[in-house]
């Protein structure tokens, strides 16, 4: 699904991007959605699985001159054994300096994510 597997970094220009599920300033202009997402080991937590996902996305939103993402719940899925990956989608907006600078810090993380996928097997 994912041509990401194992360790998103975050890019300059992604670090720059700043995530938030409020919406933004009515003056920045929508470049659309994107998708981020990774794939992994079942061994990797469930929390590493979302910051990749993010990573992915605030890169892919940078690569559109985006500065802000307006985030929905991260979904993990789920392998026999336990998250085996997370995807995120979001919508990129252009805003300026001045709407960015007073918007909310980024929310990654942070979330209860949605889970998709098989359901961990009982007893292992």
């Amino acid at each position: 699904m994912f041509a990401n597997i194992g360790d998103v970094k975050l890019t300059d220009a992604g670090a720059k991007v700043v995530v938030s599920a409020n919406p933004p300033a009515s003056e920045c202009q929508n470049r659309g959605i994107v998708i981020g997402g990774t794939r992994g080991a079942s061994t990797t937590p469930a929390a590493e699985h979302m910051q990749r996902a993010f990573n992915d996305a605030r890169n892919k939103a940078a690569q559109t001159g985006a500065n802000y993402l307006q985030n929905t719940t991260p979904q993990l899925t789920q392998g026999e054994y336990g998250p085996t990956g997370a995807t995120v989608q979001a919508t990129a907006f252009v805003c300026p300096a001045q709407a960015v600078a007073t918007a909310p810090q980024p929310v990654t993380s942070g979330q209860q994510p949605v889970t998709s996928g098989q359901p961990a097997a009982a007893g292992k």
